[in-house]
């Protein structure tokens, strides 16, 4: 049979495949001849942008951006650290200045990087129809709403503004699902998660209701004879921890029918 292509693959990557799964030489004289059709330069540079493996420089291209993925990450975790948190919040600190431009040329890098691949894109007005494509939206903004209240000088210490600038800070996570677009195994994973949507909700129904039934045993049986069992809502959290073979101990049925009824979950 024909094997029909779209003009924007990579004929590189559609090869590696049909050499992993041991095709004969007719499917890949076809798609050799994809290598010949000429690309303008919209199509070239989806290629360069979103296949690392069209040509060296998108290689490098792809390591850089990893790697900026990686140091943002960093910087993430090295702001919460006591000991240098005055690096990043105090402005007459000697590295306050290197951290910050390190923080902003990242955050440039992402932007031209989203901004290229939403003009690249086949079809813009559905740019954002593609998860990852978003992700990388909602990790950038965080900075530019900070900046505009920097800008604005809009401070205080209401709980608002210090609520929505934990939000700000940890929006920034999401920065690590950019790793997905380099990791075609990744991509597996979550087809075979979507695949399975069936029997991952028929798990999550079957522990709720476990959930619900011990929780509630557990609360009627210990209550007034073990404070840990306060409510109900904290026998789900020891149904829940003895369910996932957890078992922090931090609270446990004191009780011998309490300790009875765990021996049943």
């Amino acid at each position: 049979g024909a094997l029909s292509l779209p003009n924007e693959l990579d004929s590189r990557l559609i090869n590696d495949e049909l050499a992993f799964f041991k095709l004969n030489e007719e499917e890949e004289s076809v798609v050799s001849s994809v290598e010949s059709i000429p690309s303008t330069v919209k199509e070239r540079m989806h290629l360069f942008l979103n296949y690392p493996s069209y040509s060296w420089e998108s290689g490098i291209w792809a390591a850089v951006d990893m790697c900026m993925i990686l140091t943002g990450i960093l910087l993430y975790c090295l702001e919460t650290e006591p000991s240098l948190v005055h690096h990043f919040t105090d402005q007459t600190d000697a590295y306050y200045n290197f951290l910050w431009w390190l923080q902003t040329s990242i955050t440039l890098f992402f932007s031209i990087d989203l901004v290229l691949r939403a003009i690249s894109w086949p079809n813009i007005w559905t740019f954002f129809n593609e998860p990852i494509n978003l992700l990388d939206f909602i990790s950038i903004i965080p900075f530019y709403v900070q900046y505009i209240l920097d800008a604005l000088h809009v401070t205080g210490q209401s709980g608002v503004l210090i609520s929505l600038g934990k939000l700000f800070r940890m929006i920034r996570v999401v920065r690590v699902v950019k790793f997905f677009r380099y990791f075609k195994e990744m991509f597996l994973i979550m087809q075979f998660i979507a695949q399975a949507w069936q029997e991952i909700v028929l798990i999550i129904c079957l522990t709720s209701m476990l959930l619900v039934i011990f929780g509630s045993i557990l609360y009627n049986v210990e209550n007034g004879k073990n404070e840990d069992f306060y409510s109900i809502a904290q026998g789900f959290w020891w149904s829940l921890t003895t369910i996932t073979t957890v078992g922090y101990g931090d609270i446990c049925p004191k009780t011998w029918l309490g300790q009875l009824s765990g021996r049943f979950l």
